[in-house]
């Protein structure tokens, strides 16, 4: 990746951003390169929304692919799996709720979190 890096700007490119694109290394990029300045704003979550999701238990292939899209910044692919979490019963439903609206604050870090404490089952 290193010698792609040096190649493309050796060749006079401005920067590079390599696959898959991540949104903190674009916003590094266009700050960079743009001189772009970010205003960072903090969103309080709601006391009741701090809850204790990692007695959730999920299938561990549906965590990984959920932890993929949030790493990846992939709306559609954390969308597809929040429905599939909607259609199982009880505390999964209401976690998909939850990451939802953190999906929609563009929250993906803390998706990460949520789900870094879960528990996996294999299937």
């Amino acid at each position: 990746m290193d010698h792609e890096r040096r190649e493309i700007l050796q060749a006079g490119f401005d920067d590079f951003v390599a696959k898959p694109f991540r949104l903190e290394d674009i916003a590094v990029s266009l700050a960079h390169l743009l001189g772009v300045v970010y205003e960072y704003v903090c969103e309080e979550i709601p006391a009741e929304e701090a809850v204790n999701w990692s007695q959730v238990v999920l299938d561990e292939k549906l965590v990984a692919r959920m932890q993929e899209a949030a790493e990846l910044f992939s709306v559609t692919d954390i969308e597809a799996c929040l429905r599939e979490m909607e259609q199982l019963s009880g505390e999964p439903r209401q976690l998909a709720a939850h990451l939802r609206q953190l999906r929609q604050h563009h929250d993906m870090r803390s998706i990460l979190e949520v789900l870094r404490e879960m528990q996996h089952v294999p299937r």
